[in-house]
């Protein structure tokens, strides 16, 4: 039986106080892809021993990898995790606690070589020994900063090439101490790495665009401006309230995000949009959809003017083209104002059905 290897700890910093103060559904679903993020970033063949909540226990038997292979791993873990909560921040509507905090969430992670086995219960099988307990340790310490990474005396000393690492990591000395033991350790800050991240762009909004206003419906009703967002955004909703729709097709897309299409089914043809924009504050919400051709930008827009009190806004906007805008307004601007008023006082109606 092998005994003895590689363990290897990435531990997502921030997710306990991220529960506790977030809805837990979507605290639930955020966590999850973080954790696939870090699975699906496996380049050492390590092995998943268990998921623990906020980490996830990797381990390798045999001899560690060199220091510059393990760093790769790190690296590409910590990078594709950043890039994931990045596209998150850039691409979600939910405005919810937990889609927000989301973005204070950090990693570490904890590299220790030292003794341990497998043993099997059923169909699952977890480690033991005494150095997977020193490993888990390790997860409380000083060390004042949240994202970085811990590598124990044990793998540091047997293995490690400073030179083979990248000039900008400057390590320093730890100290755990455990009951009538201690662990040194040396440890190094992953900040530099966010550097490597992938920006993710922000969709403009059709005035960022330099698009021009057609048309433009609003008043003031007796609503929440976030209730009217998320029934706004909530595309199972739209044959509800929006004049003429008679379905939605969400074209494989279970959610409705910054840059997913979905297909609008009207009485006698059809019409792709694409959610493009969403912009919020504590007293404003945003939200566009764009046609396919990005032509066309449906603008909505709720502003709070007091408690259970809300100025709804519905303005289409359009590339500049005078011709258009003259056709339009000779024969299609009065029936169009009459739809957006209709689907503004159906979407209010919608939010009392909703209330009572």
């Amino acid at each position: 039986m092998s005994t003895g290897g590689l363990l290897f700890i990435p531990d997502i910093s921030g997710f306990t106080q991220f529960v506790e103060k977030t809805e837990i559904e979507h605290s639930q679903f955020i966590i999850k892809h973080l954790l696939e993020a870090l699975i699906n970033s496996n380049q050492l063949g390590l092995q998943v021993s268990e998921i623990e909540g906020d980490a996830i226990l990797f381990y390798r038997f045999g001899n560690p990898p060199g220091s510059k292979a393990i760093f790769d791993q790190v690296e590409k873990m910590f990078c594709d995790f950043h890039h994931l909560l990045r596209s998150m921040s850039v691409k979600r509507l939910c405005q919810c606690g937990a889609c927000k905090e989301s973005e204070k969430l950090s990693l570490k992670v904890i590299t220790h070589q030292g003794e341990f086995t497998t043993y099997n219960i059923k169909e699952f099988s977890k480690l033991i020994g005494k150095d997977v307990i020193r490993a888990h340790q390790l997860l409380k310490n000083d060390i004042p900063e949240h994202e970085y990474w811990l590598v124990t005396d044990n793998l540091y000393q047997q293995n490690f090439k400073v030179d083979e690492l990248p000039g900008w990591m400057q390590w320093m000395p730890g100290r755990k101490e455990i009951e009538n033991d201690s662990i040194n350790f040396q440890y190094v800050y992953l900040s530099p790495l966010l550097d490597k991240v992938p920006v993710e762009s922000r969709f403009p909004s059709a005035l960022q665009q330099g698009k021009k206003e057609l048309v433009r419906v609003h008043k003031e009703v007796p609503a929440d401006f976030m209730q009217l967002f998320y029934l706004t955004v909530n595309l199972d909703l739209r044959p509800l309230w929006v004049e003429g729709v008679r379905s939605i097709d969400k074209m494989g897309s279970p959610e409705n995000l910054v840059g997913v299409s979905h297909r609008c089914i009207l009485a006698n043809n059809s019409e792709v949009l694409i959610t493009s924009h969403v912009r919020a504050t504590d007293a404003c919400v945003e939200y566009e959809e764009t046609t396919q051709d990005g032509q066309r930008t449906m603008h909505y827009e709720f502003n709070t003017v007091g408690p259970g009190k809300a100025m709804a806004s519905f303005v289409i906007y359009i590339r500049k083209n005078p011709l258009k805008e003259f056709l339009f307004n000779q024969f299609m601007k009065k029936r169009i104002t009459r739809m957006l008023e209709t689907s503004l006082n159906n979407l209010v109606a919608l939010s009392q059905r909703q209330q009572n």
